[in-house]
C-alpha cells in the first residue's frame, strides 16, 4: 500500500511534469517566433535618384543562418540604435555623408563589432551582418563570463560581425 509520503511524492512528480510540459511549449513558441523576418528593401532602394545628394544610403542584410538565430542584432550608427535585425531580414538607412561609426551587437551582448568609415555623398553601401563564429566557444564553455573575457581580449568582439558586401557608384 501507498503511504502518505508516497502519495505526496507522486503529486509532486505530476506537478513538475506539467510544469516541464508548459515550459517546453513556451520555449517552442518562443523559438518559432524568432524565425520571423522583416525587410523594408524594395528595388527602388538601389536607385541612386532616390537619395538626397548630400546623403548616403546604407543597406543592411542579416544572413539567414541558424547560428544565433533567436538573437536580434542591433545596428548602431554614430552611437544611436537605428534598428534591430532578425534572422534573414534587411533594412536601409539614409544619413549625411562623412565620418561614420557602425556597430553591431546582440541582445545582452557585452561586446560590439564596429566599422569606422568615411562615407562619400550619393553612394550606396551594402553590408552583411552575420554571426561571429569566434564567439561561440567562449559563450558555450563559460557563458556570460566567456563573453566578458572575449570582450576584454578582442577589440572586435560580440556575437555578430559586419562587413561591406557591395559599394555601388551608379
Amino acid at each position: 500500500m501507498f503511504t502518505i509520503l508516497d502519495k505526496n511524492m507522486i503529486a509532486l512528480f505530476m506537478y513538475y511534469k506539467k510544469f516541464i510540459n508548459k515550459l517546453i511549449i513556451c520555449l517552442g513558441v518562443l523559438f518559432l517566433s524568432s524565425c520571423a523576418s522583416t525587410s523594408n528593401i524594395t528595388p527602388t532602394v538601389y536607385d541612386k535618384k532616390t537619395i538626397n545628394p548630400e546623403n548616403v544610403r546604407l543597406i543592411f542584410n542579416r544572413t539567414n543562418t541558424f547560428f544565433y538565430g533567436g538573437v536580434d542584432t542591433r545596428i548602431e550608427i554614430n552611437g544611436n540604435v537605428v534598428t534591430k535585425l532578425s534572422r534573414g531580414s534587411s533594412f536601409y538607412y539614409d544619413l549625411p555623408a562623412g565620418r561614420t561609426n557602425i556597430s553591431v551587437y546582440g541582445f545582452m551582448d557585452p561586446g560590439k563589432f564596429s566599422l569606422d568609415l568615411n562615407l562619400i555623398k550619393s553612394k550606396i553601401y551594402e553590408f552583411t551582418v552575420s554571426p561571429r563564429t569566434e564567439s561561440f566557444l567562449p559563450v558555450v564553455a563559460f557563458g556570460l563570463l566567456g563573453q566578458l573575457a572575449d570582450t576584454s581580449i578582442n577589440e572586435q568582439s560580440g556575437l555578430f560581425q559586419i562587413s561591406i558586401n557591395k559599394y555601388m557608384d551608379r
